[in-house]
């Protein structure tokens, strides 16, 4: 097996960039994939740059954008998995519009699922009920202050749903999340993960 020095980390690294194969590189350069494998992932020759400039490993970005160019199934499988980690200025330059939005959509009804189940009362292991009736009603609750939430935002899924399901929790929950955040961010994933945890831990503790 060939040593390594600065000059051939840095020529198996653009090789990485451009997407070359891992064990194609390994072949080419005399040395076993599995030492690729962690100059790839910057556990090996963290300090040789990349040809963008950047240290250690190789950038999620890139890494798409090396699996976009790949027509594999499996590539594609991989393309979504590393999309998925990525922001959405990022998914944006890798996506065309359609497919920009089509992410989107998929990525907000997971986590509008992911949400609904949160805030669900599961029935032992054969599914999931709404409470039918409002729970007792904890000592802070102040229904005057609900009233003026729900007043505010009638339209708020959550509060839709809390009304729907009598839980109380889940009011108090929305109540101590709208206090905290301004009007214009009552909508939008921060709102979203407060209330769900809130609810959760509300839950817990009762």
């Amino acid at each position: 097996m060939k040593a390594l020095n600065f000059l051939t980390v840095k020529q198996i690294k653009d090789a990485l960039w451009k997407g070359e194969h891992q064990k194609e590189v390994a072949e080419r350069f005399g040395i076993s994939q599995p030492t690729i494998s962690r100059i790839l992932h910057g556990e090996q020759w963290y300090e040789v740059p990349w040809p963008d400039g950047s240290l250690g490993a190789l950038s999620t970005y890139q890494q798409a954008l090396i699996l976009k160019e790949r027509h594999s199934v499996r590539s594609e499988k991989r393309f979504r998995r590393v999309l998925h980690s990525l922001t959405p200025e990022a998914k944006q330059q890798l996506l065309s519009p359609e497919a920009y939005q089509e992410e989107m959509d998929r990525i907000a009804a997971e986590e509008e699922r992911a949400l609904v189940a949160a805030v669900t009362v599961p029935e032992g292991e054969g599914g999931s009920v709404s409470i039918e009736q409002d729970k007792d009603l904890p000592p802070d609750f102040d229904e005057a202050e609900w009233e003026e939430v729900a007043r505010k935002a009638p339209d708020n899924k959550f509060v839709k749903m809390a009304i729907d399901l009598k839980d109380q929790n889940l009011k108090l929950s929305i109540i101590a999340t709208f206090e905290i955040l301004p009007e214009d961010q009552w909508e939008g994933d921060l709102a979203d993960r407060y209330i769900a945890m809130g609810k959760s831990q509300l839950d817990r503790s009762g």
